[in-house]
């Protein structure tokens, strides 16, 4: 199965970080990345898996809620 890669500029929008903190990551080994020619991609999964190791439970019930929307309610 492939896995859906994200560019750096993706990475940054859906983190909401910089390109410098982004690559910070990369070099300490939070995102699994893979270059592609001159350009560098990160695997979705590796965003989601950092994004769910540093959330705090209060914060993931409520997206969790959030992404469900109103009719769950």
């Amino acid at each position: 199965m492939l896995k859906r890669r994200l560019t750096i500029s993706q990475t940054c929008e859906v983190e909401g970080i910089g390109k410098t903190t982004c690559y910070e990551r990369i070099h300490r080994g939070e995102y699994d990345s893979v270059g592609e020619g001159k350009l560098r991609r990160i695997t979705e999964e590796s965003v989601e898996r950092r994004r769910a190791a540093t959330e705090k439970p209060q914060e993931a019930a409520t997206r969790r809620a959030f992404e469900r929307g109103p009719e769950a309610a």
